[in-house]
């Protein structure tokens, strides 16, 4: 299930030194105003930056746990999200990464 993978990444963590806070609330945000809030598994960090991890347990990632993870790099304006699926052998993390828009040079 689900949480017993996210039990032993709680245990496993520290052992590698990643510093992390378990569900966390995020906030999503629209034209830079707060709408509302979700709660991500994992946010990870170390001296220079972080990430957040949302895991699932299931036999296939499903569309909705993609647009999770695209909502958090996007809306909450995240520079990193994993999406691991500890339900799929062999293990296939997906990443989502938020590339902020240069500004177009006249």
């Amino acid at each position: 299930m689900e949480i017993d993978y996210q039990r032993a990444l709680a245990i496993a963590f520290p052992k590698f030194g990643v510093q992390f806070d378990r569900e966390v609330e995020i906030p999503i945000s629209y034209d830079g105003v707060e709408v509302t809030r979700r709660r991500v598994d994992f946010r990870c960090w170390d001296d220079q930056d972080e990430l957040l991890l949302e895991t699932k347990a299931a036999s296939a990632i499903r569309p909705e746990d993609v647009e999770q993870s695209l909502l958090y790099v996007t809306k909450a304006n995240r520079k990193l999200v994993l999406l691991v699926n500890f339900g799929e052998k062999p293990l296939r993390p997906r990443r989502f990464v938020n590339t902020p828009k240069t500004p177009t040079t006249p």
